[in-house]
């Protein structure tokens, strides 16, 4: 097992660098399911969460309709939400690009489904093919809060190399990026969205006056001491 600090590079001004000297998420690109890149600039002064997702896997229904309540009660406070496929775990994430909305709105939720977050294109987020995106949330958040010590519960399971004790574990991992741009909570798949959501209005409550007003954010309600 692989424990060294990463040197895949992330091209600036065609100027190849390594991830462990990019200073924020908003640094960092990824191309959505139609090809165009998506240049992560757009979201400073939002707190983002960051979810890798399949198709396929039995939770989707229920991990992708709660990713869009989030947005329905949070989006005006200054949530944005990316979401990941990637077929690295049991090979849940088999469609292509051009297939995955449709798969969505038709099988899994269903019910013409339409998600309110930001799909992107396929990727590897463990191994050799991983991208800089992954690279460098692993390296900001090694490990999830509720982190158990295993990268997954079976062998069979890992089909990447190398393989690092930051790795991804499953499906429906999350990261919580700041308004700032850095990465400061890591879940994994087990971890309840009540526990998200606690964390999310902390971080939206973070959020400068300015930069809420003007992105024209609804503001955060305070929180009565009483119930803290």
């Amino acid at each position: 097992m692989n424990n060294h600090a990463t040197q895949l590079n992330v091209s600036f001004g065609g100027k190849p660098t390594p991830v462990s000297s990019v200073s924020s998420f908003y640094e960092l690109s990824a191309p959505l399911l139609n090809g165009k890149m998506e240049q992560f600039s757009k979201y400073e002064g939002r707190v983002t969460l960051i979810v890798n997702m399949a198709s396929c896997d039995t939770n989707t229904k229920k991990e992708l309709v709660q990713l869009n309540d989030l947005l329905t009660t949070y989006t005006v406070k200054g949530l944005a939400i990316l979401v990941f496929p990637c077929n690295q775990f049991a090979r849940q994430e088999p469609l292509d690009n051009d297939e995955i909305l449709p798969f969505l709105q038709s099988v899994r939720p269903g019910q013409k489904f339409e998600p309110k977050f930001t799909i992107l294109s396929k990727v590897c987020v463990n191994g050799r093919g991983c991208i800089p995106i992954y690279e460098y949330l692993k390296l900001k958040q090694p490990a999830p809060q509720d982190d158990d010590g295993l990268i997954s519960k079976s062998l069979a399971d890992i089909t990447w190399n190398p393989v690092m004790r930051s790795d991804i574990g499953w499906n429906y991992e999350k990261f919580l990026i700041s308004s700032d741009g850095q990465p400061v909570r890591r879940y994994s798949h087990r971890t309840n969205v009540d526990v998200i959501k606690k964390d999310l209005e902390s971080y939206l409550r973070r959020i400068p006056k300015s930069v809420r007003e003007h992105l024209q954010l609804q503001p955060m309600e305070q929180r009565s001491p009483l119930l803290r």
